[in-house]
């Protein structure tokens, strides 16, 4: 009894939380589903009903005048012989079968149609939840764990719950109605045989239940230790190649395939295993039932009538009860990816973003301060920044240096308003920065990180990222390409800016690609540049470059950067130094060298790393 409430009541959970997940506007398309699967019964117990009638008319053509329906049919269109009825009456059931069968086919494609929307309709609502998280949803949570979600757990959904539901209630229809027309006319045999094929199924599923739930959850977590598994071997190509690990990765993939194959064949198995069994005992029944029928009835012809009857209904009963525990064994089986994802939405909704909704203020423009700004991460005690105090002047350079971990990079996330301070304020020109006007202040920063994320496109969609290709600017565009000292290499190469880069920027150097993220981070002529250590993975010469042409864009910008090497800051007009997430000093690169104990060990530290 307590497993079938916790059965029941799981069961509860997962039709509640499926029908929070596809919204309003579905709900209604799968209530109007319903009917369609209702017709598409009647016509299917309307083609059994037609059969048994004709099998009596073929052996016994005095049953048309005996049968008060079958008489007033005759009589009504004025047949002239028993064989000419007989023959419209088989016309009239293949017309009846091709009806039932088109509409069954409609059915059909209607709920894959439907269960696709549903599937959609899930992934725009996860996929909207998370980008309308703050960068701090993405800094706590597993970036393959998010990935696995929109590419394999709703997929998953779709196909092994959705599709299984719908078709379930389909055949319940077919199935609920052929049992009602069997206790129509012998209510004993039809409880009789309902019983023995719903305990024969009732007693198989049992028995697996459990191995099937266990199962369902088991691909969810290989599924995702899979898609890290790939993450790390292909993202991590070289050093996979170097250590000379590609066994490892090779028996870590086959063995997660081979549980996760297993697993799913587990599942497979479980849903028609029961058909051969319930086969057997069904063809037993109808021969049983036969022989009865023979012994009891007052002709062979009415025994034909009766058998051909009972036949048709187990020809068509068989299927629908097969096809209803598959997919109760599916549902049962990937029930908890709908919990899951229904869990997923909740939490990615729930969590704390201040910065979900943004208004459309107008950016502000001047210097930019920090008053005593500190940023803590969710979860964490320790501030990643504590009372930061700082000053970047308009169209100036100023540099951010320390050691890894002193508070830089939490300080320009900061400036770049993907990250809210936990207390203080930032404001640009005496105007604080809130949700009201930071997504007009974000347009107005170019950012450029270390490692330039490069699409596998030509040159024009990796500029002007995310702009559809008939809104690109061909003159922002080369404008971008000619500051970042691109356009010369985009014009030799064939196509130009059509020129496919390849995976990650295959066929451009690693100067060619920081050259791509600066020509992306000027193609909306932003007024401030963010160099987030945009040339530490650099030679020398290639950053030296670099730099030149980044310090040609200073007069009409400001410029802020993180610097790994401070060779790359001496022309700065400011430089903070931080240290355990605070600023120790401030200064020209002159006069940090001359008076600043922590400038000069990072300076020290640098030479020392330069030998």
């Amino acid at each position: 009894m307590t497993t079938y409430m916790s059965s029941t009541s799981h069961m509860k959970m997962l039709y509640g939380s499926l029908f929070r997940l596809i919204g309003k506007k579905n709900r209604t398309r799968v209530l109007l589903l319903q009917i369609l699967f209702l017709l598409t019964a009647l016509f299917q117990v309307a083609g059994i009903a037609s059969i048994a009638p004709f099998i009596t008319m073929v052996s016994n053509p005095a049953f048309i005048n005996t049968n008060t329906y079958l008489a007033f049919l005759f009589n009504l269109y004025a047949f002239e012989s028993d064989s000419q009825f007989i023959i419209s009456y088989a016309l009239s059931v293949i017309l009846l079968i091709i009806v039932s069968n088109s509409i069954a086919s409609y059915s059909l494609w209607k709920l894959f149609q439907i269960s696709m929307r549903l599937g959609a309709h899930v992934q725009r609502t996860i996929y909207k939840s998370y980008l309308d998280n703050d960068y701090t949803f993405f800094a706590i949570n597993n970036s393959s764990r998010l990935i696995s979600q929109i590419t394999q757990e709703i997929p998953r959904m779709v196909y092994m719950v959705v599709q299984p539901i719908l078709t379930l209630i389909s055949q319940l229809f077919i199935a609920a109605l052929i049992i009602v027309g069997l206790l129509i006319i012998d209510i004993s045999i039809a409880l009789t045989a309902t019983a023995i094929v719903v305990s024969v199924y009732f007693l198989i599923f049992k028995l697996i239940r459990s191995r099937v739930v266990e199962s369902g959850n088991l691909i969810s977590t290989l599924n995702l230790t899979k898609l890290k598994l790939l993450d790390e071997s292909i993202g991590g190509i070289k050093e996979v190649k170097l250590k000379g690990t590609e066994d490892y990765y090779k028996q870590q993939v086959d063995r997660v395939t081979v549980r996760g194959l297993s697993a799913s064949a587990y599942i497979a198995l479980a849903g028609d295993l029961p058909r051969f069994m319930v086969e057997t005992v069904v063809f037993a029944s109808i021969l049983g039932l036969s022989i009865y029928i023979l012994l009891t009835s007052g002709t062979a012809n009415e025994a034909l009538s009766t058998i051909s009857l009972y036949a048709m209904a187990g020809y068509k009963l068989l299927p629908a009860a097969q096809s209803i525990y598959r997919a109760y064994s599916q549902i049962r089986a990937n029930g908890s990816v709908v919990l899951a994802l229904a869990h997923e939405i909740e939490k990615s909704t729930a969590h704390d973003s201040p910065l979900r909704t943004l208004g459309n203020e107008p950016a502000p423009e001047g210097d930019i301060v920090f008053n005593d700004v500190a940023f803590r991460y969710p979860n964490t005690a320790k501030f990643a920044l504590a009372r930061c105090n700082l000053r970047i002047a308009k169209n100036k350079i100023t540099a951010f240096v320390g050691t890894s971990g002193a508070g830089k990079s939490t300080a320009v996330d900061l400036l770049l308003a993907l990250l809210v301070p936990t207390c203080g304020t930032i404001t640009v020109g005496d105007i604080s920065l809130d949700k009201q006007n930071i997504k007009a202040w974000r347009q107005k920063i170019g950012y450029v990180a270390q490692t330039i994320f490069i699409l596998d496109a030509s040159f024009r969609e990796n500029i002007a990222l995310g702009v559809p290709e008939a809104e690109v600017d061909p003159i922002r565009l080369k404008k971008a390409a000619q500051l970042a000292n691109i356009y010369d290499f985009i014009a030799e190469c064939d196509g130009g800016f059509n020129f496919k880069l390849g995976e990650r920027g295959a066929k451009l150097s690693g100067g060619q690609k920081q050259r791509i993220g600066i020509a992306r981070a000027l193609y909306q002529d932003p007024a401030i540049l963010v160099l987030d250590e945009a040339t530490s993975a650099l030679d020398n010469v290639t950053e030296q470059l670099i730099m030149n042409d980044i310090l040609s864009l200073a007069q009409t910008r400001t410029i802020v950067m993180i610097a790994h090497r401070l060779t790359t800051v001496e022309n700065a007009d400011n430089i903070f130094v931080f240290k355990l997430g605070k600023i120790e000093d401030q200064g020209t690169y002159q006069s940090l060298a001359n008076n600043s104990l922590e400038f000069k060990a990072l300076l020290s530290a640098g030479k020392g790393s330069h030998k």
